[in-house]
C-alpha cells in the first residue's frame, strides 16, 4: 500500500486498491490531518479527538484500548506539565521584575551615597577613588603661546 501525505492540506490519502476510500466529510479529513509542530493545545486538541473516535468504534478497536489509555495517561501528564511550566513562566516574570526594580532602587541609593561622599570630601579630593569616583582635577588654562608666530 501506497501512503502520500499532501503537505499543503496535511491529509493522509492511500492508493490501495483494496482499501476503501474514507469518507470526504470535513470531520473525516480532521480526523486524518497530521498534526505538524504547532501549539500544545492543538496537539492536546488532536489527541482529545483520537481517543474519542477510537472510543466511538469499541468493538472495532478493542485492541487499541491500551493505547488509547496510554495515550489519555499522557495526554493527563502532558497537561498538568504544561500548566506547572506556564506557573513558572509568570513566577520567572515577577522574580524579573522584582530583581529589575531592586537593581533600579540599588543604583539609586549608590547615587545618592557616592553624591554624599562628594559633598562630605569635596569633589576634587583623591580619597574619592576609594569610593569608585574620579576626583574632578583642575581645568587646564588654556596656554598662551609664548614664541611669536612668524609672519611672512
Amino acid at each position: 500500500m501506497d501512503t502520500n501525505i499532501n503537505t499543503q492540506t496535511k491529509t493522509l490519502t492511500t492508493s490501495d486498491p483494496g482499501t476503501p476510500t474514507p469518507p470526504t466529510t470535513p470531520t473525516a479529513k480532521k480526523r486524518l490531518r497530521i498534526v505538524s509542530k504547532g501549539s500544545l493545545a492543538d496537539l492536546f486538541r488532536d489527541w482529545t479527538e483520537l481517543m474519542a473516535a477510537v472510543a466511538d468504534h469499541p468493538t472495532d478497536l478493542a485492541t487499541l484500548e491500551p493505547q488509547r489509555a496510554a495515550l489519555q495517561a499522557f495526554l493527563t501528564q502532558s497537561q498538568t506539565l504544561s500548566a506547572q511550566q506556564n506557573a513558572q513562566t509568570a513566577a520567572s516574570q515577577v522574580t524579573t521584575q522584582q530583581l529589575q526594580a531592586a537593581v533600579r532602587d540599588g543604583r539609586k541609593a549608590a547615587s545618592r551615597i557616592r553624591a554624599g561622599i562628594k559633598s562630605q570630601f569635596g569633589y576634587g579630593d583623591a580619597k574619592l577613588v576609594q569610593f569608585g569616583t574620579k576626583p574632578l582635577g583642575r581645568r587646564a588654562s588654556k596656554k598662551t603661546s609664548t614664541t611669536p608666530t612668524p609672519v611672512g
